[in-house]
């Protein structure tokens, strides 16, 4: 095992505390963005870095909004 892999493996097996548990970035990892275009993945990566937030806050916000606009009451 490399120590990257090492060190991946020690954190896993120590358990995370509460403290980041509440701390932690809720993340798809890299592949949620690799399905979309270059451009539109960087404009969720802007938009997620200037609100300080998640990618899929992001996402999730712009979904909720679009959806909302096709609502036929």
């Amino acid at each position: 095992m490399t120590p990257e892999e090492i060190a991946i493996a020690e954190d896993f097996e120590s358990g995370w505390s509460e403290e980041r548990l509440d701390h932690a970035e809720v993340s798809w990892g890299p592949g949620l963005l690799q399905v979309l275009s270059p451009d539109l993945a960087n404009k969720i990566r802007e938009r997620a870095e200037q609100d300080g937030t998640s990618d899929l806050e992001v996402i999730r916000l712009a979904l909720t909004q679009y959806l909302a606009e096709g609502d036929v009451a």
